[in-house]
């Protein structure tokens, strides 16, 4: 080889080498180092459907480059564009420049009219109808394909004092697609350094709400072919490896990659190291003598000069030190950051954009431009004095109380006017809760708490934060500390658990966390869980320490625990939260006169009522703030204190709300929702606050004593007037007078102020232990002539809505089947997956048949039937997609309906927890298809029956890989209600047994799918819809609580009855069930040693169960429906049956053979009636003999004393192992399923056995114990 041959290989130096590379401006639509990335073909697939969109980012990437090339690839297909570069056209007054912009327009789009003369022709108009109009009679009147206009640069106008006019145009031409078809040809793009939040700026405005954000991300590794083409022409043999240095320093940024490629093909290095391309970065982007003009001094540009520079350096640092920041869409300082450039989303957290940012941007440099910047205080301590200035030159008085006051009735006037436009009312709402005067007074916040209450009902408040509007947060923010519980008609659950939701789709969990705390502590407290209450209030008034509503409901809590010094002190506490001044003439201003609100208000902000005759720590007297009841005067419920606090809020035990003037119910399914009577706050002003606080003190003895005798200790209430007079003279308890524990004088009226008796309330002591009594949910369906269910509206095949409005479904059908077996009618409620509990909650609906999945977390709030149909889930995806199963799911993004499990099922699948995939929620299936279709999200998972009905419609979609769950449905009933839940079991059971099942599943999913095998329970039910009992008897305290108090749990087992319970060799009690229940235990406690077993037999098991002797029972007990009337029973764990045990020689061989002879049973089993079932249907006559236990029938058949012994399988094969002159012959002639013994009521209980249960189920440890002692089956 020649000495030649080793010296580096020439390179080409031509221009064209240095032109291929652009770094900065805009590309050619053919410039061969256009590097294409997946919002490409989104921005093209997009507007070739007519979606409005914005590209909305940080500078150099490549926005207007992707413009040009869009925009010729829609001209290729027949689709008309414009380019409107706004910095081009200028700013100027607004006539100078609509007309400017639509000349750009009208050159671009080669228009034929005179623009000059039309726009005189419509001198009359003001600027922004001409432009509507424009583009309406001349741009879509000459021009009949699709036009799509980029407007590129929008940041250039923001400070413009007409861009939000600009913006509000653009969306309302979308809006007008709505009413005239001919704008669906019009499709705008929006281009430039901005947020969509930021477009409108003005917060009393609609927010630019309208497109789909096109995501422009840094170009990926494997993008990178054009540019490595380019380096190959100087560069062949190190193209690949001068682009991985590259990109190692850049991460894909376009500037970066391009400006780099660029110098590296002008330079004159014929080979290159990666220490000459560092050095390259060292010399263009890191020294101080950088070379660079454009990218990093715009990014300092914009960091150092931004009015947030100490608030998004303080946060770039928090990211630059590795801290886990999770992007956030609606936080305005995050997105500013992004804007910056200097940060990427990288697995929903924000990193640091490339390794060149984070050397010249590192910690010293944030803390050298973090410093105050003494030119920009000097410029605020200016503008302070002159704002001063003109302060005391117009008046502090004047601006209160002249320009504060019209700004909030525009606002007022502005709600009234947005009438069914929840995100404007919510804008208009929001500015009320933000408006205030000089130093903070006044405020409006009452004022924004009378307009929320003039809606016509619930729904219509509750919709409001549905609306996707940033000022949700602060309508929140204003709202939640008004709904304290003040009052026997206070019903804020709902609207807080509404609130709850929302905070958490928003990611704003102190709040979140803060009214779930709030609500737990409701919970807990009004099921006699004090000491949890306690707890759960605790931490809502520590994430937030100024919330009069919780001090108050706390405050009420302590008096019962007892602790009224704590109570007073929250009290007093309470006060400081609520203002300086005493309430003098507390009231909220009315609506102006001038203004015709569309709704009917119904807020009466102060009580204007004298004290209720009795007020319980959970009820204070009536007030005008009330809902009106004057339509229908609600029933009368005579229900104590007592069991008001110790009972679950699901079930509706308080005064009835009055229903509407008219229901007719049909059953017909049109999906019409029962209004529901408007929120009433009850803490909204000063005089509400300090009104319940002194009903409180008077009502409570303990407080009023405590506070007259030492109001020292408690200044702020002393200062309120919340001292009780001292009385004349005190009632002397006598031994006639002296309330015992079981009496039915309230012991409030010893020493409290006398009261009249309330009408509603019948007031009782406490007793030491209470069993509730409820009504249950078939007595409010009995009175209410029909049964009202939640269903859903869209989701194919259960619940739907058809074209003619009607509602149609499987959980429809079987519904109605549900409500003919009880001769009554049915009203449907539409309800979706995000609040359906909700409404269960609340009593909206008497139950749910809509597709729920019985979870952990979702059996903490409400009940299930049995299960009534099993699926599993799926995945739906394009077709051609090239995803086959989860495993293709690497890097996609997967979209589920919000409020389901479908997420965490899919995420807690073996093969997704091995591979990084993302999760995005949808409040519609409709809204999944679409964004499937654009490529938004790349699957949808569900169940596999909602993805088959969309797949048969929709042919571009196809299921694959199969089920990955086994889902069950059931139907979501109240919680502490065994009887209608027994009830609805019965029924479901019945429809199974006649047929209606099969027929309603055959209907919906042909007949060629096997029906869902509901489980049947033997037995007769022992009552029906007509006959069912009014009352339920509910424990005030759970088996659970008793567990996580370490007392031991008592277990009922037998000891005859192997292999289940029995006594072994050595006298020790084994068997399934015992393992079983030692199972359970330890698994709830840690501890084997805190369970005690109890020997029970068959006829006194219940007995002892019911009378609290046992907590559980483990005794190999069938599941009757019988006995569903005084237990309640888990889910199955052991399928049996009924055969024979007989003597090997007797030559019987099965029931047929057993005519006259004799058939011995346990008494008290069921044994004995299917026995003699099955002997009359075979036209036999048999001798039933009941025995005592498993002994004495063994002894009775190997004397001879009868002929067959008759019990279930499993126990008859345990027997013949010890005894081998006995066999089990014949069929199995009952189905028996096995259920453990619960007390009735617990539905907390038989949740936790029942999801223990399915754990030991999935984890394999049922199998291995059913194995152990199962060997032959």
């Amino acid at each position: 080889m020649s000495s030649s041959s080793n010296q580096p290989p020439s390179k080409p130096n031509t221009q064209t080498l240095s032109d291929y590379f652009v770094e900065g401006g805009t590309l050619l639509p053919d410039a061969p180092s256009y590097v294409k990335r997946p919002a490409d073909d989104e921005l093209f697939n997009l507007t070739m459907r007519g979606n409005y969109c914005h590209i909305l980012t940080t500078r150099q990437m490549g926005k207007s480059s992707l413009m040009i090339r869009t925009g010729y690839r829609l001209e290729k297909e027949g689709v008309r564009t414009a380019k409107l570069d706004l910095t081009n056209i200028g700013i100027s007054d607004v006539e100078t420049w609509y007309l400017d912009l639509l000349d750009t327009l009208t050159a671009q789009l080669k228009l034929s009219v005179d623009l000059d003369e039309w726009w005189q022709s419509q001198a009359s108009l003001g600027v922004i109808r001409r432009f509507n109009k424009f583009l309406l009679d001349v741009v879509l009147e000459e021009i009949k394909d699709p036009i799509v206009i980029f407007v590129d640069e929008i940041d250039y106008i923001s400070q413009a004092s007409f861009s939000d006019d600009f913006f509000a145009a653009i969306r309302s031409l979308y809006n007008a697609r709505a009413r005239d078809p001919i704008f669906k040809r019009l499709t705008f793009v929006l281009i430039g350094l901005a947020s969509a939040s930021d477009l409108i700026q003005d917060r009393t405005r609609t927010p630019f709400n309208i497109g789909q954000n096109i995501i422009l991300n840094d170009f990926a590794a494997t993008e990178l072919a054009t540019l490595q083409k380019g380096l190959e022409t100087a560069y062949p043999a190190q193209s690949r490896a001068i682009l991985d240095r590259i990109y190692y320093w850049t991460d894909g940024h376009p500037y970066l990659t391009q400006k780099l490629c660029k110098e590296v093909v002008s330079s004159q290095v014929t080979n290159w190291s990666n220490k000459q391309i560092d050095h390259l970065v060292e010399q263009f982007f890191l020294s101080e003598q950088r070379q660079d003009t454009r990218n990093i001094p715009f990014v300092k540009d914009y960091l150092t000069s931004s009015a947030q520079n100490r608030s998004m350096l303080n946060l770039y640092k928090k990211i630059y030190q590795g801290q886990s920041i999770k992007d956030d869409p609606r936080s305005s300082l995050q997105q500013q950051l992004k804007l910056s450039g200097i940060v990427k989303v990288e697995s929903n957290c924000l990193r640091v954009r490339n390794k060149i940012y984070r050397q010249v941007f590192d910690t010293e440099w944030v803390n050298q431009n973090i410093e105050y910047d003494w030119t920009y205080i000097i410029a605020g301590v200016a503008i302070g004095v002159a704002f001063f200035v003109i302060l005391v030159t117009v008046g502090i008085f004047l601006y209160n109380f002249q320009i504060v006051p019209d700004q909030a009735e525009k606002i007022e006037l502005a709600f009234y006017q947005a009438d069914g436009d929840p995100a404007e009312q919510v804008s208009q709402l929001a500015a009320l809760f933000e408006l205030e005067g000089f130093l903070g007074s006044p405020n409006y916040d009452s004022k924004a708490v009378e307009l929320f209450t003039t809606f016509k009902d619930a729904n219509a408040q509750l919709a409001l934060f549905d609306a996707k509007h940033d000022g949700v947060i602060a309508v929140i923010r204003g709202l939640y500390k008004t709904l304290a519980n003040a009052s026997e008609n206070s019903r804020t659950d709902l609207l807080l658990h509404k609130m709850e939701e929302v905070l958490k789709e928003l990611d704003e969990p102190q709040l979140k966390n803060e009214i779930n705390q709030w609500l737990q502590g409701r919970s807990e407290e009004q099921s006699g869980r004090l000491d949890q209450a306690r707890r759960h209030y605790d931490e809502a008034i520590r994430l937030n320490s100024e919330n009069p509503s919780t001090l108050f409901e706390r405050a009420r809590l302590l008096v019962r625990l007892p602790s009224p010094e704590l109570s007073l002190q929250d009290l007093d506490r309470l006060i400081s939260t609520i203002g300086d001044e005493p309430p003098l003439t507390p009231t909220i201003p009315s609506p102006s006169p001038t203004l015709t609100p569309t709704h009917t208000p119904t807020f009466t902000p102060e009580p204007t009522s004298t004290p209720s005759s009795f007020s319980s720590p959970m009820s204070t007297p009536s007030q005008t703030s009330t809902i009106d009841t004057s339509t229908e005067n609600p029933p009368t419920v005579n229900i104590s204190p007592t069991n008001i606090l110790t009972t679950n809020k699901t079930v509706i035990i308080e005064t009835p709300r009055p229903p509407p003037v008219s229901v007719t119910p049909v059953v017909s399914p049109t999906p019409t929702a029962t209004p529901m009577a408007p929120f009433i706050p009850e803490f909204a002003t000063t005089g509400q606050i300090v009104n319940a606080m002194r009903i409180l003190i008077n009502s409570e003895s303990q407080l009023a004593e405590l506070l007259m005798n030492s109001p020292d200790n408690y200044a702020n209430l002393v200062e309120f007037g919340l001292v009780p007079p001292t009385p004349t003279s005190l009632p002397t308890p006598t031994s006639t007078s002296t309330p015992s524990a079981t009496s039915t004088v309230s012991p409030l009226s010893i020493s409290a102020p006398t009261f009249t008796p309330s009408p509603t309330f019948t007031p009782v002591a406490a007793p030491t232990t209470v069993t509730p009594q409820l009504l249950t949910a078939i007595e409010r369906i009995r009175d209410r002539g029909f049964m009202r269910v939640g269903v859903l509206t869209n989701f194919p095949p259960f619940g739907f809505t058809q074209e003619d409005g009607d509602l149609a479904g499987f959980d429809i059908d079987l519904s109605r089947a549900i409500a003919e077996q009880w001769g009554i009618e049915v009203e449907f409620v539409p309800v979706a997956p995000q609040n359906r509990i909700m409404y269960l909650l609340d009593g909206e609906v008497d139950l749910l048949a809509a597709s729920m999945v019985p979870t952990v977390d979702r059996a903490e709030r409400i009940n299930f039937s049995e299960s009534y149909f099993q699926d599993g889930q799926s995945l739906l995806v394009r077709r051609g997609s090239g995803i086959d199963s989860i495993a293709d799911l690497e890097g996609k993004t997967v979209a589920v309906i919000a409020g389901s499990t479908s997420a965490d099922n899919l995420l807690n699948s073996p093969v997704a927890q091995n591979i990084n995939l993302n999760t995005t929620s949808y409040n519609a299936s409709n809204e999944v298809i679409e964004s499937l279709r654009t490529g938004s999200v790349d699957a949808f998972t569900t169940d596999s029956i909602f993805l088959v009905q969309i797949a048969n419609e929709n042919p571009d979609l196809v299921v694959v890989g199969g089920l990955f769950t086994e889902e069950f449905y059931a139907l979501g009933l109240p919680t502490h209600d065994p009887v209608f839940r027994d009830l609805v079991n019965f029924t479901l059971q019945e429809l199974k047994v006649n047929g209606t099942y099969n027929s309603i599943y055959a209907s919906w999913f042909g007949t060629t799918a096997m029906p869902y095998p509901i489980e049947i329970f033997p037995g007769i039910p022992l009552y029906d819809f007509n006959t069912a009992p009014t009352n339920v008897n509910v424990p005030e305290v759970s088996i659970v609580d008793k567990i996580a108090a370490g007392e031991p749990l008592v277990v009922g087992i037998r000891e005859d009855a192997p292999p289940f319970g029995f006594l072994d060799d050595s006298g020790e009690q084994v068997g399934f069930e015992i393992d079983l229940t030692r199972e359970f235990i330890q698994r709830w406690s840690g501890n084997t040693n805190v369970v005690q077993f109890r020997q029970v037999t068959a006829p006194n098991r219940i007995v002892e169960l019911v009378g609290g002797s046992i907590d559980i029972l483990a005794a190999s007990m069938k599941h009757t429906k019988e006995r569903d009337e005084q237990i309640d029973f888990s889910q199955t764990y052991f399928l049996d049956g009924q055969r024979l045990l007989v003597r090997a020689e007797a030559n019987i061989n099965g029931l047929d053979d057993l005519a006259g002879k004799t058939i011995a049973a346990i008494e008290g089993t069921t044994s004995i009636v299917n026995t003699q079932q099955i002997a009359d249907q075979l036209n036999i006559i048999v001798k039933i003999m009941p025995v005592m236990d498993h002994l004495s029938a063994l002894t009775a058949l190997e004397e001879g004393q009868i002929d067959a012994f008759t019990g279930d399988t499993s126990t008859l094969i345990q027997f013949t192992k010890e005894y081998p002159e006995l066999i089990v012959v014949g069929e199995r002639f009952t189905q028996e399923p096995y259920g453990i013994g619960l007390p009735q009521g617990d539905d907390r209980f038989r949740n936790l056995v029942n999801f223990t249960l399915q754990e030991m189920e999935r984890d394999g440890t049922y199998d291995a114990m059913y194995c152990q002692w199962f060997p032959d089956e």
